[in-house]
């Protein structure tokens, strides 16, 4: 038993060695983290003056360029962020004096989508930039999900090679502006690729979602949506521009149910302006980087088109509380 007891012992403590030391290259080959924490901050140094937030997941981030807006403006969206981390930020930022608008980025899937299925990674950052717990509490996952090696296990090989071409250290390759808007690299795509992208991620966005999550997604965004009709906050809930092959890569009733529970909202919320520029004009491949997000010049053009949509704030103003 006691034999049994030191090989075991040994076969641990080798394990955790060989875990420490992929660990430890892992780090010297990939970013540990995203920049949430970055953002976060560019909030905090300007939040005493900023009085429209913009909240979504990468279609937003990528949208709504702050700079284009009248109000001084922040876009708090963020890569695969759900309703969860919007809810809980929009609670942490509610109180801000100045605030008087709330722009809420729904997509055709984001009613179904629950990020801690898909973007673990990204769910750790949350906790530790923000304090904010997961939804479905610490599982195993979750904590795995600290490590470098285990976030990257899948490109760990192919990527082992670069520790000996004395290569840069990695950093984030997007651009993201003080006002939490993000320009991204990339490369385009000839018009048969960016067809092909757009279909490929109106499928992806289909695999993940769960009509089983719809109605805790609409719980969360009624009590965004209560808080802000408490404290005469205007909100708007907009849809961006997508290519048509991306909007034609979904059944034809996705988006007709899709309105039907957004008018739901809309008649409870009756002072809420529900804006769908899923399909508005003027936007082609030069507006896009990939299949279904704008570019730097797409989302200076759609912020233009919310800056008029802001309109409907100052027609009918309430005071704020």
């Amino acid at each position: 038993m006691k034999q049994f007891t030191t090989k075991l012992i040994f076969l641990l403590v080798s394990l955790l060695l060989w875990f420490l030391l992929l660990e430890g290259l892992s780090r010297q080959l990939f970013l540990s983290k995203s920049d949430l924490n970055i953002k976060l901050n560019y909030l905090e140094d300007k939040k005493s003056s900023t009085e429209i937030l913009v909240f979504g997941h990468s279609q937003m981030e990528a949208a709504v360029s702050p700079s284009e807006l009248d109000a001084p403006s922040y876009n708090l969206a963020f890569n695969s962020q759900d309703f969860y981390y919007d809810h809980q930020l929009f609670s942490r930022y509610q109180d801000i004096p100045s605030l008087t608008t709330v722009m809420l980025g729904l997509s055709w899937f984001s009613l179904g989508y629950d990020e801690s299925e898909k973007a673990m990674h990204l769910v750790t950052d949350y906790y530790r930039e923000a304090k904010i717990k997961p939804a479905n509490g610490p599982t195993i996952l979750y904590l795995l999900s600290y490590s470098t090696f285990y976030k990257n296990r899948a490109k760990f090989l192919q990527t082992l090679p670069d520790l000996f071409k004395k290569l840069p250290s990695p950093s984030l390759s997007n651009k993201l502006a003080s006002d939490g808007s993000r320009v991204r690299t990339y490369t385009p795509l000839s018009h048969s690729e960016w067809i092909a992208h757009s279909q490929q991620r109106a499928k992806y966005h289909q695999s993940i979602y769960s009509q089983s999550l719809e109605s805790q997604t609409l719980s969360r965004i009624e009590a965004i949506l209560s808080v802000a009709d408490k404290k005469n906050l205007c909100v708007l809930l907009f849809t961006p521009p997508y290519p048509k092959a991306y909007r034609d890569g979904f059944p034809d009733n996705w988006k007709s149910d899709f309105d039907k529970k957004l008018l739901t909202l809309k008649r409870k919320y009756p002072s809420i302006h529900v804006l769908d520029h899923s399909a508005l004009e003027g936007f082609n491949q030069e507006d896009y980087r990939d299949g279904d997000h704008l570019n730097e010049k797409g989302a200076i053009k759609f912020s233009q088109i919310l800056n008029q949509d802001l309109g409907l704030c100052s027609s009918n103003p309430k005071p704020r509380l």
